[in-house]
């Protein structure tokens, strides 16, 4: 009986020890936790200048991924239409911005705060809209294992930034949108 109550003993440490371990071991996490951003305001960032520096962002090494040919090839965008998206951007920002201030100054201004916040969506669908030929390339090719060049992937690369800032912008918008 004497060993029975060690091995009960051993038991009721060893089992717990492990579970504790375990925890431990799931709770370290291998990389740094980012800070949260303080403060409701989104950066928005802007090409310093433009011409050859943007043809330049055009040239973003990729990697060559794929399997099949594709259909038909990665649809680009001009100059023109890149620097309209970033203005779409911007004003989003501008309105977004606003929205914020009279939802701090004057909270009960309801009607002024969903203007500006529907005309920040508004810019923000258009964004999207703009970018729509190029984002369902990128989708379609994924779905589908397209080949695709390191060329193609280095121009998608390019434009990941922007895609961010919009989802990025579309989900601060939404979430102050909903009631508290």
């Amino acid at each position: 009986m004497h060993s029975d109550s060690k091995l009960r003993a051993t038991r009721l440490f060893v089992v717990p020890a492990f579970f504790v371990l375990a925890l431990v071991a799931g709770s370290c996490s291998k990389s740094p936790t980012k800070p949260k951003p303080s403060g409701n305001t989104i950066t928005i960032e802007q090409p310093a200048s433009s011409g050859a520096a943007e043809k330049s962002a055009n040239t973003v090494p990729g990697k060559a991924h794929g399997s099949k040919a594709p259909t038909r090839p990665l649809p680009r965008l001009s100059d023109a239409t890149i620097a309209s998206i970033r203005k779409h951007v911007a004003d989003a920002k501008t309105a977004y911005n606003e929205a914020i201030k009279v939802h701090e100054d004057a909270p009960s201004d309801k009607g002024t705060f969903f203007a500006a916040l529907n005309r920040c969506k508004n810019e923000l669908d258009a964004a999207d809209t703009e970018l729509q030929p190029v984002t369902l390339w990128e989708e379609e090719s994924s779905m589908e294992d397209w080949k695709v060049s390191a060329d193609e992937d280095g121009y998608l690369r390019t434009l990941m930034p922007i895609l961010g800032q919009i989802d990025k912008m579309r989900a601060a918008a939404e979430k102050i949108s909903r009631p508290r």
